[in-house]
């Protein structure tokens, strides 16, 4: 096929893992994007927050979180409630905070 995976891609095979519940799937295409130095985009990060929840990897989502407020990647409201949502489901009250302040700078 000689075509370049974009975040597009990227996003499409995560929203995959994420249908049939394969967070490891999720995180290993994750890998996969950033070898290939593909610029995450915010859709791509609520895919990836939601497999994280589904997984109830809530160590890995806090890295997650983390790992997007250094990514430069521009957050909307989608990502910002995702991750609000998942944080709360999982008890991770203390980074629900940070982020919530986070977005009201």
């Amino acid at each position: 096929w000689n075509v370049k995976a974009d975040v597009v891609t990227f996003s499409t095979l995560i929203k995959a893992c994420v249908e049939v519940g394969d967070c490891a799937g999720a995180m290993e295409v994750f890998s996969h994007l950033k070898a290939s130095r593909v610029r995450p985009d915010a859709k791509l990060y609520s895919s990836l927050v939601r497999a994280l929840q589904a997984g109830k990897q809530w160590d890995r989502l806090a890295d997650l979180v983390v790992e997007m407020e250094g990514s430069g990647v521009r957050r909307d409201r989608v990502l910002f409630n995702t991750v609000l949502s998942a944080l709360a489901k999982g008890g991770r009250t203390d980074l629900q905070e940070i982020v919530f302040e986070s977005m009201l700078q």
